[in-house]
């Protein structure tokens, strides 16, 4: 190796050791349509019976909701964090028996259906609120929301009939 192919190669292993971590992908817990987004600051359990998120609203997340929402408002997103008050989100769920505790404490089941190609989430799982009602697409609904939780705890995890999960 000459000393030219030497240089590169310890500026590529430089700057990828300068990125922070986590710098590929951030993640989120989905929370609804127009909602501030909680970055995920912890997480356990993924795919199994005690899966677990936590995660709170960051200075980026308000900028990112912000430049969304309310773009010509230069206050904004000390105003969203200050609306927040350092709350911390969590969502939970057992992936085998296919049960999801939503951030605000609501218990939903995944039917093991997705929604039809009709209208938006084509092919992302439904789920059935506590009164066994299914939980419309709908953004008031939120069931496209409590989808994307699922997929945070329970990455392409689908509950078969017996309760047991599948991959």
């Amino acid at each position: 190796m000459n000393s030219f192919s030497k240089l590169i190669m310890v500026t590529v292993v430089f700057v990828a050791a300068m990125l922070p971590a986590g710098a590929q992908q951030d993640e989120w817990i989905p929370l609804c349509s127009k909602c501030l987004t909680p970055s995920i600051s912890s997480k356990s359990g993924i795919g199994t019976a005690h899966a677990v998120a936590e995660g709170k609203v960051t200075f980026k997340d308000a900028q990112q909701w912000c430049a969304s929402w309310e773009p010509d408002n230069q206050g904004c997103p000390n105003e969203q964090l200050d609306s927040e008050k350092g709350a911390v989100y969590r969502i939970s769920a057992n992936c085998p028996a296919g049960r999801l505790t939503s951030f605000d404490g609501a218990v939903y089941t995944h039917t093991r259906e997705v929604w039809d190609a009709s209208d938006i989430g084509q092919g992302l799982p439904k789920f059935r609120d506590a009164k066994g009602k299914i939980v419309g697409r709908d953004n008031a609904s939120n069931g496209l929301g409590l989808a994307a939780q699922w997929d945070v705890l329970c990455p392409a995890r689908k509950p078969d009939r017996r309760g047991a999960s599948s991959r």
